[in-house]
C-alpha cells in the first residue's frame, strides 16, 4: 500500500513542475521539516495562493495515509468533507479488512465513489458491525427494503445509523412503524434524531400525531429534531404547521425558537407571521442561547426582525451585540454602520473581538488581516483554525500557510480539506 501511495504522490508532484521544497516535505518528510520549509518560503516571499492549495491537497492526503491507531479513524471521519482529494488514500485503506478499512469504504460509499450493491452482497452477514454498517448504507432501494428494516434493530449502533441514513433516502412509508419505534427506543441519541428525520421524509399525516407521542418522553435534542420534522415540506401542510404554531406561541426554550424559525420561512402565511413575531421577541428577550439562536435564524429581510436586531446590537451584552451586528451586515441600509461597529469590537482583543473578526472576514473586510495573522499563533486550536480560513478567504493564503503544519492534526486536516475543496486527483 505504501508503494502505491508513493507512486500516486510522485505523479501529483511531477505535475506541479519546479516543485517547492515545502510541497515535497508535505509528502515525504516529518512535520518539523514541513513547518520549517513553509516558514522559510513565506519569509522569502515564494508562496503563491495556488501553491497553498496544492500544499493543502498534499497535507490532506498525507494525513489519511500516515495516521495510525485511533487517529486514523479521526482522519477518515474528517475526510468526509474532501473525499475527492483523498479518494486514492481511502481506496487503499479500504482494502484492509478492519474497522478503519470499513469506515474508509463507508465514506466512499456515502460520497457515491463506489457502488453499493456489491458491498451489500459481500458484507450483509458480516460478524463485524463496521462492515455490516457498510452493507446497511447500501439498502436504500425498494428491493433491499426488508434488509434495511432488519438493520434498524441491529445490535451495532453504526449499522443502525447507516440503515437510518438509507431510510432517509428511501422515503418508504412501510418503514414508518419501525422508524417511530427507533425514535422512541434506540439507545443512541443521534440515531433517535436520524429516525425522526427519516419519519419526516415519509410524508404520512399519521406521522405528525405519532411524533407528538414521541415528544412526550423526548429530551431537548430529540425535540429539536421533531420540530425540524414538523417543519419539513412533507409534514408542514399535514398538521405540522399547527404543531409549530403552538410551540412557537409558548415562547418556551430553544424548541420555541426553532419552531418559530421553521414557520418564518414556510409557505403557511399565518405561520410565517407568527414565526417572525416570535423570533423578534427572542432576539430582544430570553436566555443568551435563545437570543443568539434567534438572531442567527431570523430573516434580516423582514422589517420586524431588522428592528429587533438593531435593538440587540445596541444592547449591553457584547456576545449578543456582535452576532446582531454580523446579521445587520446583510441589510444594505445597515451594512456600513454594522461594519464600523464590528471594526470597533474587532480591535478589543477578547472573545467578542474574534467573533467580529470572523464576521468581517466573511464580508471581505481587509481591516482584520493583521488581527487574523496574530491569531494563527494563538493557543486555542479553534482560534487558529478560524483565523487561517479567514485569511484564505481574504486572499492571503501565504500568510496562513504555516497552519497546514500545525501541531494539532485536527487543525491541519480541517484546513487542508477546506482549502482543497474536495479536488479530484488524477
Amino acid at each position: 500500500m505504501r508503494g502505491t501511495w508513493l507512486v500516486a504522490a510522485s505523479v501529483f508532484l511531477s505535475s506541479c513542475g519546479g516543485m517547492p521544497a515545502y510541497l515535497e516535505s508535505a509528502y515525504y518528510r516529518d512535520l518539523a521539516s514541513l513547518r520549517r520549509d513553509i516558514r522559510s518560503a513565506v519569509a522569502a516571499g515564494r508562496v503563491e495562493e495556488g501553491e497553498v492549495v496544492d500544499l493543502a491537497v498534499a497535507v490532506a492526503r498525507r494525513e489519511v495515509h500516515s495516521a495510525r491507531g485511533p487517529s486514523l479513524i479521526a482522519r477518515i471521519q474528517a475526510a468526509r468533507s474532501c473525499v475527492g482529494t483523498v479518494e486514492a488514500e481511502l481506496l487503499a485503506r479500504a482494502e484492509k479488512d478492519d474497522e478503519a478499512g470499513a469506515l474508509a469504504m463507508l465514506v466512499l460509499l456515502e460520497a457515491g465513489r463506489v457502488p453499493g450493491d456489491p458491498l451489500v452482497e459481500k458484507h450483509f452477514q458480516s460478524p463485524s458491525g463496521a462492515w455490516r454498517a457498510v452493507a446497511a448504507r447500501g439498502t436504500a432501494s425498494a428491493r433491499l427494503a426488508p434488509l434495511r428494516r432488519h438493520y434498524y434493530v441491529d445490535p451495532d449502533e453504526r449499522t443502525r445509523r447507516s440503515a437510518l441514513l438509507a431510510g432517509i433516502e428511501a422515503e418508504d412509508p412501510a418503514d414508518l412503524p419501525l422508524l417511530l419505534e427507533t425514535a422512541r427506543l434506540d439507545p443512541s441519541p443521534a440515531n433517535r434524531s436520524l429516525a425522526v428525520r427519516a419519519v419526516s421524509k415519509v410524508g404520512d399525516p399519521q406521522a405528525v400525531l405519532a411524533l407528538a407521542d414521541v415528544w412526550a418522553r423526548a429530551d431537548e435534542p430529540l425535540r429539536l429534531a421533531i420540530v425540524e420534522a414538523w417543519g419539513s415540506p412533507a409534514l408542514l401542510s399535514k398538521g405540522g404547521a399547527e404543531r409549530l404554531v403552538s410551540l412557537a406561541e409558548s415562547r418556551q426554550g430553544l424548541v420555541a425558537v426553532s419552531a418559530a424559525a421553521s414557520l418564518s420561512v414556510s409557505s403557511d402565511a399565518l405561520g410565517a407571521r407568527v414565526g417572525q413575531a416570535v423570533l423578534a421577541h427572542f432576539v430582544s428577550e430570553g436566555t443568551l442561547d435563545e437570543r443568539v439562536l434567534a438572531i442567527r435564524l431570523g430573516n434580516p429581510g423582514a422589517p420586524l426582525i431588522v428592528a429587533a436586531l438593531e435593538k440587540a446590537a445596541g444592547g449591553d451584552d457584547p456576545a449578543v451585540a456582535v452576532v446582531a451586528w454580523a446579521r445587520l451586515l446583510e441589510v444594505p441600509a445597515q451594512a456600513a454602520r454594522a461594519r464600523q461597529a464590528l471594526r470597533r469590537v474587532a480591535s478589543q482583543g477578547n472573545g467578542a473581538a474574534r467573533q467580529a473578526q470572523a464576521a468581517l472576514a466573511a464580508a471581505g473586510d481587509e481591516s482584520v488581516v493583521p488581527a487574523l495573522v496574530r491569531s494563527i499563533s494563538d493557543k486555542p486550536a479553534a482560534v487558529r483554525l478560524r483565523a487561517a480560513l479567514g485569511l484564505f478567504r481574504l486572499g492571503h493564503a501565504a500568510r496562513m500557510a504555516s497552519v497546514l503544519a500545525d501541531s494539532d492534526p485536527e487543525v491541519r486536516m480541517s484546513v487542508a480539506c477546506t482549502l482543497s475543496g474536495g479536488r479530484v486527483q488524477g
